[in-house]
């Protein structure tokens, strides 16, 4: 014969540990049949005994009753707000969790959740840029401790967290059930969790594997048997348009993927191409540097590919305006430097080259150019003007019919054409 138990309060039975708002208690007093209130968690522990509760809240603002692991959690799901050290199970016996310094960093992700959550971290985080100097979930072990736990802890505490530091991979909150019990245990010790709404939330997903202890949980004017057919009809247009959200999100992050990836291919082929504008010397400058100008619309000769050998050098190319009818032709040496800007000793190899070039044509080149990738050890933005130290020396040069060409300007140029034009760039 089955035994009359007298005496029961209804389920689930809630201690709440610390101070919560007027409103957060009100809200509390509609989840839960049965809640037993206390300060602090020694004097929670005099009022009701672990097996009379299937729930523990502590909240952030909760006075401190001692770094102590207590054995009053082991029987009971618990959800932690707290921000300073409290100790909680872990996800093995004789493991536990404590909070232990501040996040240094910035960058976090994002782990993927159920949509419920998803929505509810989006809610809390989308004012958040960083997480500098929030606090750190650790692990700490009882007596026992085997080597596999550690790894294995913190593998589970990696899977089941809302939010990670980006280079630490530390948790920043997390939910989990303990692997002997199967009772939950949440964590989210900064300021930015929504108290009542992530305890409803939580206890939603707990009740599914647990409904002896959460029988009849949950406000039950959110449930659509004892809703208005308007306030139905609202509640399927929400899940259908956040439903229709989350399909966008899933199709727009496949998007951002595949362009990730072209641009992944499109920096290689950079990295082999224009780019060694700025990054390269000698010979692979010189094709660059034709390449360029052979877009810029002139026609290029690179004379080291067709000057007999035996011959002394000459410059590196020539070229010529095939939109100007006259026979303009300018000769063009290309030099790139790890440290210098450019080097005046250059204007001698040019003029020596201008001197080859008479020989050979009966006149002067109408252009004598200069083109330089100065300081290639230093970044872009911080090199220094081509030549900047020698303005008496540039000046002579010009008025010999010399330019000084950057390959950064060069660059620039490329980027620029199809906004100028060829006639533009050429001028």
């Amino acid at each position: 014969m089955t035994s009359i138990i007298r005496g029961t309060r209804p389920r689930p039975s809630v201690g709440l540990v610390g101070n919560f708002l007027y409103d957060e208690n009100d809200y509390f007093n509609r989840l839960f049949p049965t809640i037993w209130r206390a300060p602090a968690l020694d004097e929670l522990e005099d009022k009701v005994q672990a097996n009379e509760l299937d729930l523990i809240i502590i909240s952030r603002e909760f006075p401190d009753s001692g770094n102590r692991y207590s054995n009053y959690f082991n029987r009971v799901h618990v959800i932690s707000f707290l921000e300073e050290n409290n100790n909680l199970p872990g996800p093995f016996g004789n493991a536990y969790l404590r909070i232990i310094g501040e996040s240094g960093n910035e960058a976090f992700e994002l782990p993927r959740l159920p949509l419920a959550f998803e929505r509810r971290r989006e809610a809390d985080l989308a004012q958040i840029r960083d997480i500098r100097d929030w606090s750190y979930i650790r692990v700490s072990f009882l007596g026992g401790r085997k080597a596999e736990d550690d790894k294995r802890v913190k593998e589970i505490l990696k899977e089941s967290a809302l939010i990670l530091d980006r280079y630490e991979q530390i948790p920043l909150a997390v939910i989990f059930k303990r692997e002997e019990t199967g009772l939950g245990v949440a964590w989210l010790p900064n300021t930015v969790f929504d108290q009542v709404k992530w305890v409803e939330l939580i206890a939603m997903k707990w009740v599914e594997d647990d409904r002896e202890r959460f029988p009849e949980f949950g406000d039950w004017t959110k449930s659509t048997k004892w809703m208005t057919p308007e306030e139905e009809k609202l509640v399927n247009n929400i899940d259908q348009l956040e439903n229709n959200k989350q399909q966008t999100i899933i199709e727009f992050d496949q998007k951002i993927a595949s362009l990730h990836s072209d641009l992944a291919s499109a920096i290689l082929a950079s990295n082999k191409g224009s780019r060694r504008l700025i990054t390269a010397q000698g010979a692979i400058l010189v094709d660059e540097v034709a390449k360029v100008f052979q877009e810029f619309g002139f026609e290029v000769d690179n004379i080291d590919e067709i000057l007999d050998p035996k011959l002394p050098k000459r410059e590196d190319l020539r070229l010529r305006d095939p939109s100007d009818d006259s026979d303009w032709e300018a000769i063009v040496e290309v030099r790139g430097y790890a440290k210098s800007a450019g080097k005046t000793a250059e204007f001698q190899r040019i003029s020596r080259f201008v001197s080859f070039y008479q020989g050979e044509k009966g006149r002067l080149p109408d252009k004598r150019i200069y083109v330089v990738n100065g300081q290639i050890d230093l970044p872009p933005d911080l090199r220094l003007d081509v030549m900047a130290s020698s303005e008496e020396d540039i000046r002579v040069f010009s008025e010999d019919g010399g330019l000084i060409v950057s390959t950064l300007d060069l660059f620039r140029a490329m980027k620029a054409l199809n906004q100028l034009g060829k006639d533009k760039i050429k001028e």
